[in-house]
């Protein structure tokens, strides 16, 4: 990511006044346009809205993690203030994404409708033992009041639990009122059993390239959620914590809820 800023920086820019434009083949050049105009924006308002759009790309391409990473440091001087709370939820996304927990916490705190941000903080942190209660809350009532969809329900509920931590009573029953959702990749008879054997003998190689064979071509977001919790506990008993965390959170990532468009 960040000898790709760097090429970025040498590509031509829109026009003075211009907006970046889908160039037609060339969508490293549109992406390349945007991040100078993330860079150079004069306003908050400009700068959240060209950074949607990055994101959003990204996010078509399969890059997102890479550009999220490649934006963290842009706003790692930059301190949460009364001009630039629109910046508050991208800040958040680009800093978990691209790894760097304490940014993504000191803009997390700064809004009450950014608390669930914090339970994705803390399970990305393989330091951190306790979820706090105060975004798991946040995401409860998000869940309650049908902000989040069976599907997205049973994800969260299935990688909370794989991960051994608490799962609010509220959250439970409104992901058992919807039927468990069978899609998803599920690797051939024996994979998982595997899995588990060379998790219980502490074999971290052979743990990590068996949950690659259970998870599938499209990684945790393509996985049947039986293989995905699996893979997660695996990796625990294993002792890769921070690999464990880093699937959780992969996983959620695309259907944690967002607050703002994009």
């Amino acid at each position: 990511p960040e000898a790709t800023a760097e090429v970025y920086r040498r590509l031509p820019g829109p026009p003075a006044g211009a907006a970046a434009r889908r160039a037609p083949g060339d969508p490293e050049l549109l992406r390349a346009q945007l991040f100078r105009a993330v860079e150079g924006a004069p306003t908050p308002e400009a700068k959240v809205r060209h950074l949607r759009t990055l994101l959003n790309e990204a996010r078509r391409a399969g890059l997102y993690a890479q550009i999220a990473r490649m934006l963290a440091p842009l706003f790692s001087q930059l301190w949460p203030s009364p001009a630039t709370a629109t910046l508050a939820e991208p800040i958040v996304e680009v800093a978990i994404a691209g790894g760097d927990l304490e940014l993504a916490r000191r803009w997390a705190e700064t809004q009450a409708n950014l608390q669930h941000w914090l339970a994705l903080i803390e399970l990305s942190d393989p330091q951190s033992r306790l979820v706090g209660q105060s975004g798991l809350s946040y995401l409860q009532n998000l869940a309650v009041n049908g902000r989040l969809a069976a599907a997205a329900l049973h994800r969260v509920v299935t990688v909370l639990d794989a991960l051994n931590v608490t799962v609010p009573l509220r959250l439970w029953e409104a992901a058992g009122r919807g039927a468990q959702p069978k899609g998803g990749y599920l690797p051939e008879t024996g994979v998982l059993a595997e899995l588990a054997q060379a998790a219980q003998q502490k074999q971290a190689g052979r743990t990590i390239l068996l949950v690659m064979r259970a998870l599938g071509p499209d990684g945790p977001e393509g996985a049947n959620f039986l293989a995905l919790g699996e893979s997660i506990r695996a990796l625990r008993q294993a002792g890769l914590e921070t690999d464990a965390r880093r699937l959780a959170v992969e996983s959620l990532f695309g259907i944690w809820p967002r607050t703002s468009g994009g």
